[in-house]
């Protein structure tokens, strides 16, 4: 199953971006399978698969990661859930391209991310790194200051900010996207914000004149922020155990969450996809309860 993921991806990774956003390009986070550690929280069996089944069929161009693919990064048998689960994306040719989650890391650190360069080997080069689709830049931050070296840690920022700097001057590509996996806003009433993205990569996204929107995940569950004129999207709802937010905001320089759904939200995606020649968002979510698919959100970015 692992060699042909990796050889559906790479025959299949150029051809991608050949094609129009007539198709959108799919944003998730948080597809992790329950632990056995989390047997006191929300038991979602089967509910992973589901969800990359409706993407599947939504015929993106490629599937956005937006990380914790997996519990336990260091397990082959975690990647095996993992393989089985984005088989329906295999056998379509969609692409997928992730970030690192912290659960990526876990476990040994050289044995977790040999288990994820082996499906996507373009992370050996380096674990952030860019795309250009139609015209449409994403970049693909990794978040895991924590497990990065400083010298790393510095190298990814001076990269970010070159790339932000060449992208914004290159006439090719009137939109630009950021990714991570650890969010720099959240309302989440179990994990935090990231300081380190907050610090260094926000403000340099939030002054480009193509930035229009920047995911992440970390918190299972969907919120929506503008900040400083731009679109912040947390679309953790992939299949881990669903996690409780704060309504409106809570400080500390938070903005408010323009999604006021009550908890638990319901499991997510993103569609992103060009609209009348403007970049716009739809969310789309699963009801647990009943299985079926309904439309969460919907905008377009400034």
């Amino acid at each position: 199953m692992t060699k042909n993921f990796v050889f559906s991806f790479i025959l299949l990774a150029i051809s991608c971006f050949a094609q129009s956003l007539e198709h959108p390009v799919i944003f998730v986070g948080d597809t992790q399978h329950n632990s056995i550690l989390e047997l006191f929280l929300e038991n979602n069996e089967g509910i992973p698969a589901m969800m990359v089944g409706a993407i599947a069929k939504e015929y993106p161009i490629c599937v956005v990661h937006n990380g914790d693919m997996v519990f336990w990064g260091a397990s082959k048998s975690r990647w095996k859930e993992f393989d089985a689960d984005v088989e329906p994306l295999v056998k379509k040719h969609i692409p997928i391209y992730p970030v690192l989650g912290n659960h990526e890391y876990f476990g040994k650190n050289s044995t977790a991310l040999e288990n994820a360069f082996n499906r996507f080997p373009f992370l050996r080069t380096s674990t952030w790194y860019y795309k250009i689709i139609d015209n449409t830049a994403i970049i693909f931050i990794n978040s895991n200051d924590g497990d990065l070296t400083q010298e790393q840690s510095k190298d990814q920022i001076n990269w970010y900010k070159g790339t932000m700097n060449a992208l914004d001057k290159n006439p090719a590509v009137l939109h630009i996207i950021s990714v991570c996996h650890h969010p720099p806003f959240t309302n989440s009433t179990l994990v935090g914000r990231s300081s380190y993205i907050l610090n260094n990569f926000v403000p340099v996204f939030v002054k480009s004149q193509k930035a229009v929107a920047f995911f992440s995940g970390h918190c299972h569950s969907y919120e929506h922020f503008v900040y400083k004129g731009k679109t912040f999207i947390i679309s953790g709802g992939g299949g881990g155990p669903r996690q409780s937010v704060e309504s409106g905001h809570n400080g500390n320089d938070v903005p408010a969450d323009l999604y006021t759904a009550p908890n638990p939200r319901m499991f997510n995606y993103c569609k992103y996809y060009i609209h009348n020649g403007k970049p716009a968002i739809q969310v789309i979510g699963m009801n647990k309860e009943d299985g079926q698919y309904r439309l969460m959100d919907s905008f377009d970015l400034q």
